[in-house]
């Protein structure tokens, strides 16, 4: 029996006893992963998932957690002077399937992941301790923008009169000047009739 299982964005063809390199896994080594996202069962009966196989598990136990051997990235821009080399190591979980099962009798997974998920749900309600005293940091933001919005605003219609009347004073100059010229070109007009 063979399974298409999913893990880490990608599709893995496993049969029992197979060893396989998927994407990081949260786990610790030597403990019990269950994969649910199986695509495909085959063997003497094909199940085809749409997406995945009702209640089809594949039991893996972890063997490594570790990195693989290192790629280098080079980028360069012709004319430029620009030449930018480094390196990447991708993680990956080293996987040995144990078992394949249709009815999700998966064995329960052991001790190591158990005390993850205790930490996570122990994690919440340290949230909602930081949100209670993000949100009362909000309150008091605003309280202090009102505060300051409203003094502002009474500051405002003052500089706003003082530059309208300056803003009057130039235009009644600019009104006078062109004036002026227009009459100092209309004697000149005159006298060269």
């Amino acid at each position: 029996m063979y399974a298409i299982i999913e893990s880490g964005g990608k599709q893995y063809r496993v049969s029992e006893g197979d060893v396989v390199r998927v994407e990081k896994i949260n786990a610790a080594v030597g403990s019990t992963v269950v994969i649910d996202k199986v695509l495909m069962l085959g063997g003497e009966k094909i199940y085809v998932g749409t997406p995945v196989v009702d209640g089809a598990v594949v039991s893996c136990k972890v063997l490594q957690q570790d990195k693989e051997k290192k790629i280098l990235v080079f980028h360069y821009k012709a004319k430029k002077n620009i030449r930018k080399r480094y390196g990447h190591r991708q993680p990956f979980t080293s996987l040995l399937v144990e078992s394949i099962s249709r009815e999700g009798k998966a064995p329960k997974q052991t001790k190591p992941a158990e005390t993850e998920t205790a930490v996570s749900e122990v994690k919440p309600a340290k949230k909602e301790v930081v949100k209670e005293t993000a949100e009362t940091a909000t309150v008091k933001k605003a309280a202090a923008k009102k505060t300051d919005a409203a003094a502002t605003t009474a500051e405002k219609p003052a500089k706003k009169t003082a530059t309208s009347a300056k803003k009057t004073e130039i235009a009644a100059t600019a009104e006078e000047k062109p004036m002026k010229k227009t009459a100092a070109r209309s004697k000149k007009t005159e006298t060269e009739d």
